[in-house]
C-alpha cells in the first residue's frame, strides 16, 4: 500500500514551505530529498497510521530548510494514510517548538 514514490509538500509553524520526493520501501525504510536536503529513515504502519523517524541532512549549502538554518536534524513524524494521500506532522528533536506538517501524494507504486 505505501511502497512507492511520493511527492511531498512541507509547511512549518514558523512559515517555511518546501517540496520534495520520498520513497517508501517495503522493509520500513524511507529515503528522499529536495534541492537542499536529503532524508533517510524508517517508518512503521498500523492499519492507516504511520509513525517514523527521519534524519534530515543538508547537501546544498545555498538552500535553507523549512526549519530555518539547519545542517542536520532528526524528525519524528506521525499521521494517517488515505489511499494515495498522506497527512503527517512532526517535530525536530533539536527544535521541538516548531511543528512540521507534510502532505504527500503517491505518484508511483513498486
Amino acid at each position: 500500500m505505501i511502497e512507492g514514490l511520493w511527492t511531498v509538500e512541507f509547511r512549518t509553524s514558523i512559515g517555511g514551505v518546501g517540496f520534495g520526493t520520498v520513497i517508501f520501501e517495503k522493509d520500513g525504510r524511507v529515503a528522499g530529498g529536495d534541492a537542499g536536503y536529503y532524508y533517510m529513515g524508517s517508518y512503521t504502519l498500523d492499519q492507516d497510521k504511520i509513525t517514523g523517524e527521519v534524519r534530515v541532512q543538508r547537501h546544498n549549502p545555498r538552500e535553507v530548510s523549512v526549519f530555518g538554518p539547519l545542517e542536520h536534524g532528526d524528525l519524528k513524524i506521525s499521521g494517517t494514510i488515505q489511499g494515495s494521500s498522506m497527512t503527517v506532522s512532526g517535530q525536530l528533536t533539536q527544535n521541538p517548538g516548531v511543528e512540521i506538517m507534510i502532505k504527500a501524494t503517491k505518484e508511483e507504486s513498486f
